[in-house]
């Protein structure tokens, strides 16, 4: 029951193998037996990130009510100010799932079943990703 109820991934994701998980369970997740790198510098910064999407949904939110778009004052207004609307609106409640799946993304790093092995002699910490926030959001391509 572990597996299916461990705290990082239930109910938001992030999905991770089931022998991700028996590694971890086992302290095998890890360059150096036993010692595992610290995690919670790379855990609080994904924290961080998803606070910054929750505090701009919270913010702007109220901005963007789904309401508006059954008004006469929205429909009186000009195609490309619907579209650009519409744009915001769905930027910001897309926010709200962001926020949940980088929180979840920071417990799975800070159990270290984010951890992914050592890349230019840095740690990585993305093997729980579940977006790639910043790519997300500056790429100019539908595939990313």
């Amino acid at each position: 029951f572990g597996f299916s109820y461990f705290y990082g991934g239930f109910l938001v994701g992030p999905q991770f193998t089931l022998r991700s998980y028996q590694s971890l369970v086992a302290r095998e997740l890890t360059d150096c037996p036993g010692k595992p790198p610290s995690s919670v510098i790379p855990a609080m910064k994904r924290f961080a990130l998803g606070f910054l999407c929750l505090v701009i949904y919270a913010i702007f939110s109220p901005s963007y009510p789904d309401s508006y778009y059954l008004t006469d004052e929205y429909e009186a207004q000009p195609f490309w100010y619907r579209c650009v609307f519409i744009l915001l609106w769905g930027k910001v409640i897309l926010y709200k799932y962001v926020s949940c799946w980088v929180i979840a993304e920071g417990v799975c790093i800070l159990s270290g079943l984010g951890y992914n092995g050592v890349v230019d002699g840095k740690h990585q910490w993305d093997a729980c990703a579940n977006m790639k926030v910043w790519l997300f959001e500056t790429t100019p391509l539908f595939g990313g």
